[in-house]
Order: structure tokens, then C-alpha cells, then sequence
């Protein structure tokens, strides 16, 4: 690679940062959305379905949209158990 590519990438990374920089103190929010699924919801419908799979299928039946990871990551940071295999 060539130098002046080199400058070219680095004077094109420094632009990318200063501008992600100044989204976020004008308060602009970075990533994907939250869920606003209570934790509480997922665990009863865990409960009821007794697989990631079917507690996401649970709640995807009521409105929200969730996928089984999604069921087992919010488990997982809960502390509840997992199903039996």
C-alpha cells in the first residue's frame, strides 16, 4: 500500500470518529434499540413453555417479537435455570 493511501485512510478514519465524537455529545444514541420486554414476562413464559424456543414463540404470539436467544440471554443475566436436556 502506498503512503498516500495510508494518509488517505487514516485522514478518513480521524473524520469517522470525530463525527461519531460530536453525534454523541449532541446526544444521539448509537446501536440497536432496546427491548422494553420486562424480564419477569420472559421468565413466566419460560416457565410455561419450558424451551427458549417455545417461550419465544409465547411472546411472539403476544406482540413481541423475540428469538430464543434473546430468551436465554435474559435468563442467563437473571440467574434463573436453564431446561433440562
Amino acid at each position: 500500500m502506498s503512503w498516500f493511501l495510508i494518509y488517505l485512510n487514516y485522514r478518513f478514519e480521524s473524520r469517522i470518529v470525530a463525527g461519531m465524537a460530536r453525534a454523541k455529545a449532541q446526544g444521539k444514541k448509537f446501536g440497536r434499540p432496546a427491548h422494553k420486554i420486562e424480564t419477569s414476562e420472559v421468565i413466566k413464559a419460560f416457565e410455561e413453555a419450558g424451551s427458549y424456543s417455545g417461550a419465544a414463540r409465547l411472546l411472539s404470539k403476544k406482540g413481541l417479537k423475540v428469538s430464543p436467544g434473546f430468551v436465554q440471554l435474559r435468563l442467563k443475566r437473571r440467574g434463573a435455570s436453564s431446561p433440562e436436556t
